[in-house]
């Protein structure tokens, strides 16, 4: 799953983005998206790092506790990304049929 994650999040920046500037005028929703890149990404290091440190008689209540956390805004991050993708998507697609 984050593997899935990391991949279409690099695929957007080197890819989709690109050759959607080409017909929306601003750069200014790129950036967004992009920061929300950022963050799905750093999340899921963050997640993926103390994953590899700490082992199965580590994890404390609070250790899992923060480990819930930091998945439930990977998901609300993702949510929302995905929503406003669509946005854009379906802006860029109203455009180029006009």
């Amino acid at each position: 799953m984050a593997k899935d994650i990391v991949e279409h999040e690099l695929a957007d920046e080197n890819s989709v983005y690109p050759r959607l500037s080409s017909i929306l005028p601003t750069a200014t929703a790129f950036s967004a998206m992009s920061r929300a890149h950022r963050e799905i990404l750093h999340h899921g290091a963050a997640l993926g790092s103390s994953r590899r440190w700490l082992s199965p008689n580590d994890a404390d209540r609070y250790l899992i506790r923060d480990g819930q956390r930091i998945i439930e805004s990977i998901e609300s991050l993702v949510r929302i990304h995905s929503a406003q993708e669509e946005d854009i998507y379906e802006s860029a697609g109203n455009r180029a049929y006009f």
